[in-house]
């Protein structure tokens, strides 16, 4: 993470200036999850965080636990990859703007709590909600 504060004050020959400085973190915070249905459903997937400053954050099946990154304000497009059970692979992709400092997007991956339909992504920051569908995943294996 990186941290940012300021305070003007000034130099004085001769003097001790006592200065108060709180510094804040300065970037957004991402972290993600993948429910008991979307695990149980995929057998690999993969969310990768890449932002306009082309910083990459990846978020692989196997180490997504606990794992939070950390990216500059501004835009970055969240992709997964998944592999269904039967074999077949595909990819949803979104993108955030505006994303200030400061903010922690909780990405969380579910398929409806295991019921056919469309996968959804719910990205939750601060103290607000929003549940945006990226992409219809048919889950039934026949195509």
């Amino acid at each position: 993470p990186y941290y940012y504060g300021s305070e003007n004050f000034t130099i004085r020959d001769g003097e001790t200036t006592p200065v108060r400085l709180t510094a804040a973190i300065a970037n957004v915070k991402i972290t993600v999850g993948y429910t008991d249905a979307f695990t149980g459903y995929f057998t690999d997937y993969t969310t990768t965080v890449t932002s306009a400053a082309g910083t990459r954050l990846v978020y692989a099946k196997a180490d997504y636990d606990g794992k939070e990154g950390f990216v500059r304000p501004g835009d970055f497009d969240i992709e997964v990859a998944y592999t269904k059970q039967n074999g077949t692979r595909g990819t949803a992709t979104y993108t955030v703007t505006g994303a200030t400092a400061r903010q922690h997007y909780k990405l969380t991956y579910n398929v409806n709590n295991g019921e056919v339909g469309n996968a959804t992504i719910t990205v939750t920051f601060s103290d607000e909600f929003e549940e945006i569908v990226l992409d219809t995943i048919e889950l039934n294996d026949q195509q």
